[in-house]
């Protein structure tokens, strides 16, 4: 199985985004992308060759960042929807039916906007919004009114780097849920969207980057697949009754930021494609598909227990210690561990005086990740510190009691 290249762009500055449709519904594939720093938004009309036509919808938009072909308003013509992080801006661009796109700013107040998806969140049958804004630490979704019309309801704020959101059924409730992650915190978690509880699926992994939702262990239900930039990691969650375990492709993808799942060479089982700075990799998950020496990701089925699919254990490489979330607090918080080794923990809370307040945990850990709640209901509202002692390795962090 190979690809050979073909430019259709070069030395085009920043580019972001690109996504990949029947814009002008002729049956050749057509693509939108975006350039940060040449601030253009454009389409490329397949022709049914390898000579492309790329055509310039806009070369003043600041800061362009992302881009998603969808029919927003239902005329079986295939529209925009973009994200500008300069421009602070969510905006629509309507395809008239002759290949000429009218903009609509949905938001130009959404600081530092990142990155748009465009899913029916509300099961209407209308197209909505999910946007994530890294510079105003912002989740938002944009409902559709059914006339193009959208209104803004803040899921998040104070996330400060979020970077990515999107939708899909991440439990048995047939309900649509919300996935996020926030790069600076780090982050990664859901709202359910029946009961819209906020749902923790780990702080551990350093500035995760973006995310994908693809069942990948035929348990018909979502799981959950990452690209973490710091931690040079591709990696996919399955997701159980209790808690999603992580099973790492790679950890040596250079500023891995792209993550897509999919089945990609039409075999049946689902296959994983991750980027990173210079680098575009696949996991295919048939063994008869190995190339490049890729490591290999055999999902197996779920066994009635609550244990992790094969693949690579779920043990760090070094001792962790995650920030707690939610942060501030109140008055339920969590806080995660992580140990590469078997080992004697204590995890104690100290009020900003250095007094113990509470012990969380004094005792032996298997080698993993471990999650400690920590109530604070007979606690008065300030800074708190939580420390970590585990062998040699002695860690504390801060957190915020807000009632």
């Amino acid at each position: 199985m190979g690809f050979t290249p073909h430019v259709i762009l070069d030395n085009w500055d920043g580019a972001r985004s690109i996504d990949v449709a029947d814009i002008d519904g002729d049956g050749d594939h057509d693509a939108a992308a975006v350039a940060q720093f040449a601030d253009q938004l454009i389409w490329i009309r397949g022709n049914g060759t390898l000579n492309p036509v790329v055509v310039v919808i806009a070369s003043n938009y600041d800061g362009a960042r992302d881009v998603v072909i969808e029919d927003v308003d239902g005329d079986n013509d295939m529209d925009l929807v973009t994200a500008a992080c300069d421009a602070n801006d969510i905006s629509w661009w309507r395809n008239n039916g002759n290949e000429v796109f009218t903009r609509f700013v949905i938001d130009n107040n959404f600081v530092g906007a990142r990155s748009v998806e465009v899913v029916d969140v509300d099961g209407d049958g209308d197209m909505d919004i999910l946007g994530a804004a890294f510079e105003g630490g912002m989740f938002a979704k944009y409902i559709n009114n059914g006339s193009e019309v959208f209104t803004r309801t803040v899921l998040a704020e104070d996330m400060d780097g979020a970077s990515y959101i999107n939708a899909a059924y991440l439990n048995t409730d047939n309900v649509l849920d919300i996935y996020f992650c926030v790069a600076q915190e780090p982050l990664v978690a859901w709202w359910d969207g029946a009961t819209q509880e906020l749902n923790y699926v780990t702080s551990l992994i350093p500035f995760p980057r973006e995310l994908d939702a693809m069942d990948m262990d035929a348990d018909d239900r979502a799981d959950l697949l990452l690209a973490a930039n710091e931690n040079q990691e591709i990696s996919w969650w399955r997701n159980t009754d209790n808690r999603f375990y992580r099973n790492v492709l790679t950890s040596t993808l250079t500023q891995a930021s792209v993550v897509h799942a999919g089945d990609y060479d039409n075999d049946g089982d689902v296959d994983v494609l991750g980027a990173g700075e210079g680098t575009i990799k696949f996991w295919l998950s048939s063994l008869s598909d190995n190339i490049d020496a890729a490591e290999l990701l055999i999902p197996t089925p779920d066994d009635g227990g609550d244990k992790p699919a094969l693949g690579h254990a779920i043990v760090p490489l070094n001792y962790e210690l995650g920030a707690n979330y939610p942060n501030p607090f109140n008055p339920l918080t969590q806080i995660q561990i992580g140990l590469p080794e078997a080992q004697n923990v204590k995890l104690t809370v100290y009020d900003i005086m250095g007094r113990e307040v509470a012990r969380l945990a004094d005792g032996y850990f298997t080698a993993g990740y471990h999650t400690v709640s920590f109530d604070g209901t007979n606690l008065a509202s300030g800074v708190y510190l939580y420390r970590v002692e585990a062998g040699n390795f002695v860690a504390s962090r801060k957190m915020v009691l807000m009632k």
